[in-house]
């Protein structure tokens, strides 16, 4: 029998094969890519050719000076002056008569040429009569217009003060509050202005409101 080198033939077979086995390399798993990167924002378009870039928003308007007070427009009372100033025109435009009456003394104060003791009544006697109301018009009226001064007495209206070849169109102009151009003329023939006028002395006393010569 040959048996032997069909053994040998097989055992050669075993041996190839195994050498093969050691020979096989197993291939690793690919790795994974790596994650994509986020996208950088666009840039922003360029403004098209000869556009000015955006400006600064602009500051806001400066506020406009305050308006000269109107009530005391030749500058600035003494404080006395100005608080009976103010008191006389409230009470007069709120027609309190017993608060004008606080604000005098009757035994002083002029407000009529051979009248004498009552102001207040007097006043009101004239608005009975017919007058152009007198304390609600003509006295916070007149206590508006420019002011002079004579001595340490503030008078309104300035013209009072002066001279009429002395007087400024602001002046004549304050003066047509309640007179006419023929009435102003008048005035500057009797050589002054005698209608109606207030003073208040520089301490804060009232002295007069009074109209006529």
């Amino acid at each position: 029998m040959r048996t032997r080198p069909l053994a040998a033939l097989a055992a050669v077979a075993l041996l190839a094969a195994c050498g093969d086995a050691d020979d096989m390399q197993v291939s690793p798993a690919p790795a994974s890519p790596p994650p994509a990167a986020e996208p950088a924002p666009a840039p922003e378009p360029a403004p098209p050719y000869g556009t000015a870039p955006p400006s600064e928003p602009a500051p806001p308007p400066a506020e406009p000076p305050a308006a000269e007070d109107e009530a005391d427009p030749a500058g600035t009372l003494p404080a006395a002056v100005e608080k009976t100033r103010e008191a006389i025109v409230r009470a007069a435009r709120a027609r309190d008569y017993e608060g004008l009456e606080a604000l005098l003394d009757p035994a002083s104060f002029s407000y009529s040429f051979g009248e004498d003791g009552d102001p207040v009544g007097y006043w009101r006697e004239l608005e009975d009569v017919g007058e152009v109301p007198i304390l609600g018009d003509f006295l916070p009226g007149v206590l508006a217009m420019q002011w002079g001064l004579q001595d340490d007495v503030y008078v309104w209206p300035a013209a009072h003060a002066k001279a009429p070849s002395e007087w400024s169109e602001l002046d004549r102009r304050d003066l047509r509050t309640f007179y006419t151009d023929e009435e102003i003329a008048s005035f500057e023939q009797a050589g002054g202005y005698y209608g109606w006028r207030a003073g208040i002395r520089v301490d804060g006393t009232w002295l007069f409101f009074v109209a006529g010569d």
